[in-house]
């Protein structure tokens, strides 16, 4: 009994210290960029604001999908069981997504479906895919069977193989972090490549009709003059060969069948 009571104290501080560690963290500010293209991205392909759409993981970008489109519900853990809850909509007057579906999308393994009523025409897996731990094909199988006959599923994730991850390897750094403490805020257990994204969407027997690659800088201090040459120099080379941007964009349909 006394062992299970140290070990609960141990993962209780470590829980704490990861919460304060995160807490920290102006994640709007952090990647207020990359929830730009996102949402750029998916008035593009789907413009009509009656598109129903799925955001995978309630956050800021929900409520800015929710601002242009009149139908979106998110999809992810109960709402305030996560890390992230300055996410929400405090400070910024937008429209509130009308629903949420509690469901891990690592249970997609053993389960067939969720319940919904209707089939979605768009769903944005944004920055979720690299932190489940199922095998992305059987996500992406189940995703898929909630997509409407002409839906798009936009994906966006790290790149496995950005020049500042390189970079770290050749210096000895591991680039990626460790397993979390807290299991309702994984942290990223893989990331993917282009080609494993498309290998994997054909897999699923899905088209892939879009994919890019891209940079959202988020230099916290332009007043040193080393910080932002490290970041022209890598912006420059991420130019000259996109592989090496940090971000990557995949856009996945039904499989057209051709007569």
């Amino acid at each position: 009994m006394l062992d299970a009571k140290h070990n609960y104290n141990f993962v209780n501080k470590l829980s704490k210290l990861e919460n304060e560690k995160f807490r920290t963290i102006d994640y709007i500010a952090y990647s207020k960029k990359r929830f730009d293209f996102v949402l750029n991205t998916c008035k593009r392909i789907k413009p009509d604001k009656k598109t129903r759409v799925l955001d995978i993981g309630r956050s800021y970008l929900s409520y800015l999908l929710a601002d242009y489109y009149d139908e979106v519900t998110t999809l992810g853990f109960a709402l305030g069981d996560h890390g992230y809850s300055h996410e929400y909509n405090e400070k910024n007057k937008l429209h509130e997504p009308k629903s949420h579906i509690v469901f891990d999308l690592n249970d997609a393994q053993v389960v067939g479906t969720i319940n919904t009523d209707y089939k979605f025409d768009l769903i944005v897996f944004a920055e979720v895919i690299e932190h489940l731990h199922t095998a992305p094909e059987i996500v992406l199988n189940f995703l898929k069977n909630i997509l409407s006959e002409n839906g798009m599923i936009v994906l966006q994730t790290p790149n496995a193989t950005a020049l500042p991850k390189r970079l770290r390897l050749l210096r000895g750094i591991n680039p990626y972090e460790r397993i979390r403490i807290i299991k309702s805020n994984p942290g990223h257990f893989r990331e993917y490549t282009k080609q494993e994204l498309i290998e994997i969407g054909h897999i699923v027997n899905l088209d892939i009709i879009y994919h890019s690659y891209d940079n959202f800088p988020n230099v916290k201090d332009n007043s040193k003059l080393i910080v932002r040459i490290k970041s022209s120099l890598l912006g420059i080379l991420c130019y000259l060969y996109k592989p090496f941007m940090s971000f990557q964009t995949i856009v996945y349909t039904h499989k057209l069948h051709k007569s």
